[in-house]
Protein backbone atom coordinates (compact mmCIF):
# COMPACT_ATOMS: atom_id res chain seq x y z
CA UNK A 1 0.00 0.00 0.00
CA UNK A 2 2.80 2.20 1.02
CA UNK A 3 4.06 1.97 -2.58
CA UNK A 4 0.93 2.35 -4.51
CA UNK A 5 0.92 6.25 -2.16
CA UNK A 6 4.57 6.94 -2.74
CA UNK A 7 3.73 5.79 -7.16
CA UNK A 8 0.59 8.05 -7.04
CA UNK A 9 2.62 10.73 -5.18
CA UNK A 10 5.37 10.89 -7.56
CA UNK A 11 2.89 11.21 -10.58
CA UNK A 12 0.84 14.00 -9.06
CA UNK A 13 4.05 15.57 -8.38
CA UNK A 14 5.37 15.56 -12.34
CA UNK A 15 1.88 16.45 -13.35
CA UNK A 16 1.60 19.80 -11.25
CA UNK A 17 4.88 20.64 -12.91
CA UNK A 18 4.35 23.38 -15.80
CA UNK A 19 5.56 21.62 -19.23
CA UNK A 20 4.00 22.86 -21.86
CA UNK A 21 1.94 20.92 -24.87
CA UNK A 22 4.94 20.26 -26.93
CA UNK A 23 3.68 22.44 -30.00
CA UNK A 24 5.71 21.70 -33.75
CA UNK A 25 6.90 18.51 -32.14
CA UNK A 26 5.98 15.30 -33.30
CA UNK A 27 4.64 12.60 -30.62
CA UNK A 28 5.20 8.91 -31.22
CA UNK A 29 3.26 6.39 -29.67
CA UNK A 30 0.78 3.71 -28.79
CA UNK A 31 -3.28 4.20 -28.46
CA UNK A 32 -5.33 1.58 -27.58
CA UNK A 33 -4.03 -0.48 -24.88
CA UNK A 34 -8.01 -0.85 -23.76
CA UNK A 35 -9.17 -1.61 -20.14
CA UNK A 36 -12.43 -3.14 -21.26
CA UNK A 37 -12.20 -5.49 -24.33
CA UNK A 38 -9.01 -7.36 -25.75
CA UNK A 39 -8.34 -4.93 -28.98
CA UNK A 40 -5.10 -4.47 -31.06
CA UNK A 41 -2.32 -1.81 -29.76
CA UNK A 42 -2.07 0.62 -32.89
CA UNK A 43 0.89 2.65 -32.92
CA UNK A 44 0.05 6.35 -33.63
CA UNK A 45 1.65 9.64 -34.34
CA UNK A 46 0.53 13.00 -32.96
CA UNK A 47 1.22 16.47 -33.91
CA UNK A 48 -0.13 19.47 -31.83
CA UNK A 49 -1.03 22.30 -34.24
CA UNK A 50 -1.29 24.96 -31.23
CA UNK A 51 -1.80 24.18 -27.40
CA UNK A 52 -5.45 23.36 -27.93
CA UNK A 53 -5.37 20.88 -31.14
CA UNK A 54 -4.11 18.03 -32.10
CA UNK A 55 -4.11 15.40 -34.97
CA UNK A 56 -3.61 12.05 -34.48
CA UNK A 57 -3.15 9.02 -36.91
CA UNK A 58 -2.61 5.23 -36.56
CA UNK A 59 -2.06 2.17 -38.86
CA UNK A 60 -2.11 -1.14 -37.11
CA UNK A 61 -1.86 -4.80 -39.20
CA UNK A 62 -2.05 -7.61 -36.68
CA UNK A 63 -3.15 -12.01 -36.91
CA UNK A 64 -5.03 -13.33 -33.73
CA UNK A 65 -7.01 -15.99 -32.96
CA UNK A 66 -10.13 -16.08 -32.27
CA UNK A 67 -13.28 -18.95 -31.87
CA UNK A 68 -10.84 -21.25 -33.52
CA UNK A 69 -9.61 -19.26 -36.37
CA UNK A 70 -7.11 -16.56 -37.50
CA UNK A 71 -7.96 -13.20 -37.96
CA UNK A 72 -6.08 -10.71 -39.82
CA UNK A 73 -6.83 -6.84 -38.69
CA UNK A 74 -5.46 -3.71 -40.57
CA UNK A 75 -7.07 -0.75 -38.92
CA UNK A 76 -6.23 2.95 -40.38
CA UNK A 77 -7.39 5.84 -37.49
CA UNK A 78 -7.53 9.49 -37.82
CA UNK A 79 -8.15 11.78 -34.75
CA UNK A 80 -8.43 15.22 -34.26
CA UNK A 81 -8.07 16.72 -30.47
CA UNK A 82 -9.62 19.58 -29.58
CA UNK A 83 -8.65 21.05 -26.04
CA UNK A 84 -10.87 21.53 -22.82
CA UNK A 85 -9.90 23.97 -19.90
CA UNK A 86 -6.94 22.00 -17.84
CA UNK A 87 -6.31 22.20 -14.26
CA UNK A 88 -2.32 22.52 -15.24
CA UNK A 89 -0.38 23.09 -18.15
CA UNK A 90 1.18 19.26 -17.79
CA UNK A 91 -2.57 18.05 -18.24
CA UNK A 92 -4.17 18.87 -21.17
CA UNK A 93 -8.10 17.56 -21.34
CA UNK A 94 -9.28 17.03 -24.34
CA UNK A 95 -12.54 15.70 -26.80
CA UNK A 96 -12.29 14.96 -30.21
CA UNK A 97 -13.77 12.80 -32.77
CA UNK A 98 -12.15 9.48 -34.83
CA UNK A 99 -12.45 7.78 -37.70
CA UNK A 100 -10.94 4.06 -37.51
CA UNK A 101 -11.38 1.39 -40.26
CA UNK A 102 -11.09 -1.98 -39.76
CA UNK A 103 -10.93 -4.96 -42.42
CA UNK A 104 -10.60 -8.34 -41.61
CA UNK A 105 -10.15 -9.98 -44.90
CA UNK A 106 -10.01 -13.88 -44.04
CA UNK A 107 -12.81 -14.05 -41.27
CA UNK A 108 -16.47 -14.34 -42.49
CA UNK A 109 -16.19 -13.14 -46.12
CA UNK A 110 -14.30 -10.25 -45.82
CA UNK A 111 -15.48 -7.90 -42.34
CA UNK A 112 -15.03 -4.72 -42.35
CA UNK A 113 -15.91 -2.39 -39.77
CA UNK A 114 -16.19 1.62 -39.67
CA UNK A 115 -16.24 3.32 -36.75
CA UNK A 116 -17.28 7.18 -35.93
CA UNK A 117 -16.57 7.99 -32.35
CA UNK A 118 -16.48 10.78 -30.02
CA UNK A 119 -14.07 10.74 -27.60
CA UNK A 120 -13.12 12.35 -23.63
CA UNK A 121 -9.35 12.01 -22.58
CA UNK A 122 -6.62 13.83 -20.88
CA UNK A 123 -2.77 13.63 -22.37
CA UNK A 124 -0.20 13.76 -18.39
CA UNK A 125 2.77 15.02 -19.75
CA UNK A 126 5.01 13.57 -17.28
CA UNK A 127 8.24 14.96 -19.20
CA UNK A 128 8.13 17.54 -21.44
CA UNK A 129 8.84 14.93 -23.86
CA UNK A 130 6.85 12.18 -22.47
CA UNK A 131 2.94 11.42 -21.97
CA UNK A 132 0.14 8.99 -20.84
CA UNK A 133 -3.14 9.05 -22.09
CA UNK A 134 -6.49 7.89 -20.97
CA UNK A 135 -9.92 8.22 -22.82
CA UNK A 136 -13.36 7.47 -23.28
CA UNK A 137 -15.73 6.68 -25.70
CA UNK A 138 -19.29 8.14 -24.66
CA UNK A 139 -20.22 7.77 -28.33
CA UNK A 140 -20.03 5.86 -31.52
CA UNK A 141 -21.17 4.61 -34.62
CA UNK A 142 -20.10 1.65 -35.77
CA UNK A 143 -21.18 -0.27 -39.20
CA UNK A 144 -19.79 -3.77 -39.76
CA UNK A 145 -20.28 -5.38 -42.98
CA UNK A 146 -19.76 -9.46 -42.35
CA UNK A 147 -20.67 -11.79 -45.57
CA UNK A 148 -22.47 -9.09 -47.23
CA UNK A 149 -25.29 -8.56 -44.22
CA UNK A 150 -24.79 -4.95 -42.47
CA UNK A 151 -25.14 -4.39 -39.18
CA UNK A 152 -25.40 -0.46 -37.67
CA UNK A 153 -25.21 0.35 -33.88
CA UNK A 154 -24.89 3.65 -32.11
CA UNK A 155 -23.25 3.06 -28.67
CA UNK A 156 -23.34 4.81 -25.53
CA UNK A 157 -20.27 4.17 -23.37
CA UNK A 158 -20.84 0.29 -23.93
CA UNK A 159 -18.06 -2.49 -25.11
CA UNK A 160 -20.66 -4.90 -25.64
CA UNK A 161 -20.16 -3.71 -29.48
CA UNK A 162 -16.66 -4.26 -29.23
CA UNK A 163 -16.18 -1.00 -28.97
CA UNK A 164 -13.94 -0.06 -26.56
CA UNK A 165 -15.52 2.71 -23.80
CA UNK A 166 -11.96 2.84 -22.27
CA UNK A 167 -8.52 2.99 -23.23
CA UNK A 168 -4.47 4.28 -22.62
CA UNK A 169 -2.20 5.28 -24.22
CA UNK A 170 1.53 7.01 -24.27
CA UNK A 171 3.95 9.09 -26.53
CA UNK A 172 7.22 10.23 -26.72
CA UNK A 173 7.66 13.57 -28.30
CA UNK A 174 10.96 13.75 -31.10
Amino acid sequence: MKKILLALLVVSMLASASFAVPVGKYGFGMQGLTLTTGAITMPTIQYYLDENRAIEGGLAFGTISAAGASVTNFTLMVAMKMGLASPSKAINTHWGGAIAYTSNPAFVNNTTNLLIAINLGAEVFLTPDFSIEGNVVPLAYNSLTAAGAATNTISILNSATGIPAASIGVHVYL
